[in-house]
């Protein structure tokens, strides 16, 4: 909350020791001042002792905002830890703050609910 109104939305699936951040944003009037920085930190906070990981677009048309926002994880610790998947007609590269394996990656999509396979063996994650 900033001055009474929401500043974002945040939501994320945990498992174990590792969390899934499944969306992040911050009101379009609110961006730019810190807030998705702070959320991150929270939320990094809240799961300390567990590995966080999210989805990013792989670079497409709109490579320098996709560039833009992968730069904005890797200051927050979230990096590209070796998986990319296709699902929602895109490509993803998966960030994390720890090492994650295909399995605990298709784990907490499947409880997500979100179809996926992996992009470098057009695996579905149903058949893992």
């Amino acid at each position: 909350m900033r001055d009474g109104a929401a500043a974002g939305l945040m939501l994320y699936l945990v498992r174990g020791d590792v969390c899934f951040l499944g969306f992040l944003a911050v009101s379009e009037g609110l961006r730019s001042r810190g807030i998705g920085g702070e959320a991150l930190e929270l939320l990094k906070k809240r799961m300390e002792g567990r590995r966080v990981f999210l989805n990013a677009e792989s670079p497409g048309p709109e490579q320098d905002e996709r560039s833009r926002r992968v730069r904005f994880y890797a200051r927050h610790g979230l990096v590209p830890c070796g998986i990319r998947s296709e699902f929602a007609g895109a490509g993803w590269t998966v960030l994390c703050t720890g090492g994650l394996s295909k399995e605990e990656y298709s784990s907490l999509m499947g409880a997500a609910g979100t179809p996926f396979r992996f992009a470098d063996r057009g695996l579905d994650y149903r058949k893992v």
